[in-house]
């Protein structure tokens, strides 16, 4: 909660959002070829950033913006892939400054991918075990919200916990 606490401090001092959430959804071939469409174009930027990493933006020519507003429409929901903190942050900031419904305020920056074209890196968390907690229960805990497995080669992508014994 500290995180989440701190990026709602952040954008309410600044009174702006710096950085967006990941979403995803799933793919619709006629958003991915609009995108292939709007790719034709010349870039606004196009520039490789210190760490390496490229990063090219394009307009949406005015003729295309009714076919993805309404393509996206279509979706049911989209899923946070990362910014579990900033969306919350940003619902946080919307509570505490009791924004009128049409205020931008009451909307957050995402940034949204195909499920298919969506390839998120491991996260690793460390679980210290000073606090007393068998293995076994551990697992057992997890299995109460979890499909959990034990796995002699974990091979398979999903969540994986490494532990010496059960």
């Amino acid at each position: 909660m500290e995180k989440e606490e701190d990026r709602t401090n952040h954008i309410i001092r600044t009174k702006a959002q710096t950085g967006p959430a990941y979403l995803t959804y799933p793919k619709r071939a006629l958003i991915d070829s609009t995108v292939e469409e709007i790719k034709t174009g010349k870039p606004l930027f196009n520039f490789t950033d210190e760490e390496d990493v490229k990063h090219i933006v394009w307009e949406v020519p005015e003729n295309l913006n009714e076919t993805l507003i309404d393509e996206f429409s279509k979706l049911k929901h989209l899923y946070i892939a990362d910014g579990h903190h900033r969306s919350a942050s940003a619902a946080n900031v919307r509570k505490k400054l009791d924004l009128p419904k049409d205020h931008p305020g009451n909307y957050f920056l995402g940034v949204a991918f195909p499920e298919n074209q969506l390839d998120l890196g491991s996260c690793n968390r460390l679980i210290l075990s000073g606090n007393g907690i068998k293995p076994i229960d551990f697992i057992n805990g997890l299995s109460e919200n979890f499909n959990v497995e034990i796995l002699v080669e974990p091979n398979i992508r999903g969540i994986k916990i490494y532990m010496d014994s059960c």
